[in-house]
């Protein structure tokens, strides 16, 4: 049995069950952070000296790190089709996905983390943030033209670049931006928000 600490809120949380899901794999979810606290415990720390999460414990092996633990789950559970063997093939997953941690995820979560501790959406909207809605919109843009030539950012099929970088496009929208001008990403997101595994875990809240 695979076991998740982390609260079914977090972004970094549901790229790891998300996979899980998608693999078809049965876990158990504990929750931990934020309202559940339980991060900064001895138990915890000596587990994740970092004090975020996921933590996640697999046989004997425990993790921290969402997308490396996305990859390892992936790579040991019979997951080739979503983080492809091949190394050139796996390329193409592994750079979208350290893109999104570098470039995407940074000029989206800024915003939705300001709305959640204001506790107001519209705080979201601020002067402020105009640098970070264009560094997002820029990101679309090559995400759309990506897109506009394939279904999917790694190639023809669903992988772990998708799931990660719809993550992200999650909070973009759920702040009130869209994705107009954006086509393709928006056909991709439809397609990927679509999955049933999607359904289930990519839920944003505050």
């Amino acid at each position: 049995m695979i076991t998740v600490w982390g609260r079914a809120s977090s972004s970094n949380v549901q790229k790891v069950i998300w996979t899980l899901d998608e693999l078809g794999v049965e876990y158990e979810r504990i929750d931990r952070g934020r309202e559940f606290g339980g991060l900064d415990t001895p138990e915890y720390l000596a587990n994740n000296p970092n004090g975020r999460v996921p933590t996640v414990q697999a046989g004997d092996l425990i993790m921290w790190e969402s997308q490396p633990i996305c990859r390892y789950l992936a790579r040991t559970l019979g997951g080739e089709a979503l983080y492809p063997a091949d190394p050139a093939a796996a390329f193409e997953v592994e750079k979208w996905m350290d893109w999104n941690v570098a470039h995407l995820a940074p000029s989206m979560f800024p915003m939705f983390l300001a709305a959640r501790e204001a506790d107001d959406l519209a705080v979201a909207k601020d002067a402020k943030f105009d640098r970070l809605v264009a560094e997002a919109r820029r990101c679309l843009g090559i995400m759309d033209g990506v897109l506009s030539g394939q279904e999917y950012l790694a190639g023809d099929s669903f992988t772990l670049a998708d799931l990660v970088c719809a993550v992200s496009v999650s909070r973009w929208l759920f702040v009130g931006h869209d994705l107009s001008g954006n086509n393709a990403v928006a056909a991709w997101y439809d397609r990927v928000s679509a999955r049933p595994a999607a359904q289930r875990h990519n839920v944003v809240s505050f």
